[in-house]
């Protein structure tokens, strides 16, 4: 029984890490996604 307690929460843990690390890397790919359009529009304001 204990075993089995335990492997719930090894799991669960597993899947919080996952998700923790999945939402942190869509936050930084959508913050890269915005500095990218921000240096375009940037370059695109300076040049006219």
């Amino acid at each position: 029984m204990e075993l089995e307690e335990s492997y719930k929460k090894k799991t669960s843990e597993k899947m919080l890490e996952r998700l923790v690390e999945e939402s942190l890397d869509a936050f930084i790919n959508e913050r890269l996604k915005i500095t990218a359009r921000m240096d375009c529009f940037l370059k695109n304001f300076l040049m006219t």
